[in-house]
């Protein structure tokens, strides 16, 4: 009979999953030296020596990265003689979960860290995050000031609903374009394209070919992992395509849209030729001039202003029949600590990166879930014309994956996983559409009924 590290060292009735068991167990020894950044607390009564450290896992990677770094930064500055000071690691997106696990089965989790909000249901089941509401709340956040379905993104059903991420800025996924490109190729910049027929005839208009090989993009790719799948993932739902339907009871709600929706993608490459597979690093492809439009979110921006890129952000076009694109909300979540009064000084540090998240939302990423900021007269005077199409398209942000355990597998914009596992020979010629999108409802089928 297997038993819980988790439920040993807190004492709590957390029944853990084998899969996720033996995660934990495999990986746990690995983690002393992640474990090592946790500061030492005083014992109950004790002053503290110096000050109260408190650990952050991060997963960010992208230019958005840096400006996170920099709101850590001013935090701790604001609290210099103020006792609690903010400790950053910086953690592989692939790891991150492996990591988390291992971590808090040795009672060292982080105190808190990013997520996706919504899509952590496997880590509640596990024990290993905790509703972060009224933690937050003794701690002065006004959740009154958020956005509604910020709040919603965080919430669980399956969990009594509680809530389980603090928000701090949604993020669309948009175009992005060339312009140097758009004016070598006598294109109208002002008249960007918005449906599948102007989206190929643009695409066709900024490739580059010598012989048959595609030297630039004109809509950039990837052969394989998360972006060939997230485009292909996003067309579906555009065509009609479904994971599961609304009441999370059946997965491949209209498998035709998906397969029409993957023959589309692969058309790309081998019938309009306006994209290759050989793309191994899609932000530096399209920063070096590789590829001329990019679907991708707001985390590129400061990296590509930075540097002195010519582009524009443009709405994700009408591809699949209905407008939608991928939405996401970028949040904070607590991880279960042995020590429970470490939960009060997260709150106080999640607290003041919410209140003082202007920066984050105006420089690092997505826009802001605080209505208090959003309401501000200068929110539109930084870098709004690329910030526009990311905050007012979540009009349109419908895309959204389910809040299921297993959610990971049932992601397009993830790796690795099931989904890239499955579909990845469908791009490299391998598997026929049908075999790919025929398997992976019958796994994603399997993943539900374990549920």
């Amino acid at each position: 009979m297997e038993e819980s590290i988790i439920k040993e060292k807190f004492g709590m009735n957390v029944k853990l999953n084998r899969r996720s068991f033996l995660k934990m167990a495999g990986v746990a020894s690995g983690t002393a030296l992640l474990a090592a950044c946790a500061a030492p607390v005083a014992a109950p009564g004790e002053p503290m020596a110096e000050d109260y450290i408190v650990n952050h896992w991060t997963w960010l990677s992208a230019s958005d990265a840096e400006v996170w770094g920099v709101h850590i930064d001013n935090f701790n500055e604001a609290h210099a003689d103020l006792g609690i000071q903010i400790e950053r690691l910086e953690v592989s997106s692939n790891e991150y979960k492996t990591k988390v696990l291992a971590a808090a089965a040795t009672g060292q989790a982080p105190d808190f860290g990013w997520a996706d909000a919504g899509e952590r249901a496997d880590f509640i089941s596990d024990g290993v995050m905790i509703p972060v509401e009224e933690h937050l709340a003794e701690a002065g956040l006004d959740w009154s000031d958020f956005t509604a379905l910020s709040v919603a993104k965080g919430r669980y059903p399956q969990f009594n609903n509680q809530l389980y991420h603090m928000p701090l800025d949604a993020m669309t996924w948009q175009l992005e374009i060339n312009l140097d490109h758009v004016e070598e190729a006598g294109l109208d910049p002002d008249s960007p394209p918005t449906n599948n027929d102007e989206l190929l005839e643009w695409s066709k208009a900024l490739s580059v070919q010598e012989g048959d090989t595609v030297v630039r993009s004109g809509f950039l790719m990837t052969g394989s992992g998360l972006h060939v799948a997230f485009i292909w993932g996003l067309v579906a739902h555009q065509m009609g395509f479904r994971i599961t339907n609304d009441e999370l009871t059946e997965v491949c709600i209209n498998p035709d849209a998906a397969k029409e929706a993957a023959q589309w993608t692969l058309d790309l490459f081998d019938v309009h030729k306006v994209a290759t597979r050989d793309v191994s690093d899609r932000y530096k492809a399209f920063g070096t001039g590789e590829g001329s439009m990019f679907l991708t979110g707001p985390w590129t921006l400061n990296g590509y202003i930075e540097q002195g890129l010519n582009f524009s952000v443009e709405f994700t076009p009408n591809i699949g029949g209905e407008l939608a694109t991928r939405l996401s909300v970028g949040s904070q979540e607590m991880y279960i600590q042995e020590d429970e009064s470490r939960y009060a000084r997260s709150a106080q540090a999640l607290t003041w990166l919410s209140d003082e998240s202007f920066l984050w939302t105006t420089q690092g990423r997505g826009a802001a879930c605080r209505q208090s900021i959003l309401d501000r007269e200068d929110y539109k005077e930084h870098r709004w014309e690329y910030r526009q199409p990311f905050v007012e398209g979540m009009e349109f942000a419908t895309f959204i994956p389910p809040k299921l355990k297993a959610a990971p597998d049932f992601k397009y914009y993830t790796s690795p996983n099931l989904v890239h596992r499955i579909i990845d020979p469908v791009w490299q010629g391998d598997k026929s559409v049908d075999e790919g999108v025929d398997e992976l409802c019958a796994a994603w089928e399997e993943l539900l009924a374990a549920e």
